[in-house]
């Protein structure tokens, strides 16, 4: 019955379905989402516990999408950055085109959070271990490992690790064993909240995705706005005037087309109370 409403809805109805739908079908592989998930130290520390299989690791701090600029020379645009209370550090970048792999990439990602970590009169000792770690939608070298480890090594020593504590990790993100990693990786590219494995992540990608709210998407949708170079408070603007639509929309959708009101939460994200309300 849904499908068949679809054609009779105008332009503007449609398009705030369109914003849903992507709402709807997001991943944690998708940036979006990506930021609103881990911008908390919670689902952070527990991707990186089972990555490095330390269930001690605990995040002292995150940042996502963070920007490292370089006089000069290209900027640096984290996904995730984090540091856990041992001062090591973590760039976890979340990749669905394969081409965004390269090794040069990792090496310059690497490279660059040892600049921006090593202040002027440290000791080369005294710098942190960092990990730049790709979680990748596809299995990059297609050799079925769960995870690509990158070291230097000394070629002519029986490959002796070099031992600079800089490490380039790639997480095959096809990888589907029934252990913790494979679960992980299936909640990486699972769109639906209640068929995740870790409570952590589903409590989050379903905050994100509306719950019993639209907040967190909506205020995500700000954001962008923001990062094109909108004022604050426009985006901001913009973001409530979603949430108001689709509030108007409820009332269209009952007037105009007589739909029950299990439909139009269905359609317009918003909670079935709500909409009792609104329709009432």
């Amino acid at each position: 019955m849904i499908n068949d409403n679809l054609a009779s809805l105008s332009d503007e109805e449609l398009k705030v379905l369109s914003s849903k739908e992507v709402i709807d079908e997001a991943t944690l592989m998708d940036n979006d989402c990506m930021q609103t998930v881990f911008k908390d130290a919670a689902p952070t520390q527990l991707v990186l516990q089972i990555l490095l299989q330390r269930d001690d690791l605990q995040v002292q701090s995150v940042t996502v999408n963070k920007t490292m600029k370089n006089y000069n020379m290209r900027d640096v645009y984290l996904d995730i950055y984090a540091k856990d209370k041992q001062g090591k550090i973590y760039n976890v970048e979340i990749q669905k085109d394969i081409r965004g792999t390269l090794p040069q990439r990792g090496r310059y990602y690497s490279s660059n959070i040892d600049t921006h970590e090593v202040t002027k009169g440290s000791q080369f000792q005294d710098m942190p271990e960092t990990y730049v770690i790709f979680i990748t939608k596809d299995d990059i070298l297609r050799l079925g490992l769960p995870i690509y480890y990158v070291d230097r090594v000394y070629t002519n020593a029986n490959n002796m690790l070099y031992g600079d504590e800089a490490h380039i990790w790639y997480v095959n993100g096809k990888y589907r064993a029934n252990d913790d990693l494979g679960r992980l990786m299936q909640d990486f590219q699972c769109s639906v909240p209640n068929n995740m494995h870790y409570k952590v992540l589903a409590d989050c990608l379903n905050e994100y995705k509306g719950g019993n709210t639209m907040g967190a998407a909506l205020q995500e949708y700000g954001r962008r706005c923001e990062a094109k170079g909108e004022a604050r408070g426009e985006a901001r603007g913009e973001a409530r005037g979603m949430l108001q639509k689709a509030i108007e929309m409820a009332s269209k959708l009952k007037a105009r087309h007589n739909m029950s009101d299990e439909e139009i939460a269905e359609l317009t994200n918003l909670p079935l109370e709500k909409v009792k309300a609104i329709t009432a």
